[in-house]
């Protein structure tokens, strides 16, 4: 769960360098020829993002839905057996 909430905050602070990132490129482009001339960077921008954005997503929740929360329902059951 640490790797995946630390790989989740990367994405998160990833986002906020690209946007920045695409206004200083905007900022000295022309407004005509901006997408022709910056369109793989921008293709790539949005294919690691949504894709690994996607996987992380995926990866948190299977291991939060798979490992802990079952084990977490488990000792709560034993521990009110107990009492």
């Amino acid at each position: 769960m640490l790797l995946f909430g630390g790989l989740s905050a990367l994405i998160e602070v990833t986002l906020f360098v690209f946007v920045g990132f695409i206004v200083d490129v905007m900022n000295g482009a022309r407004q005509a020829t901006f997408l022709a001339d910056h369109l793989e960077l921008l293709f790539g921008m949005a294919v690691l993002l949504i894709g690994f954005r996607t996987l992380v997503a995926v990866g948190t929740a299977t291991v939060e839905e798979q490992i802990v929360v079952p084990g977490f329902f488990t000792a709560v059951r034993w521990q009110s057996h107990r009492a």
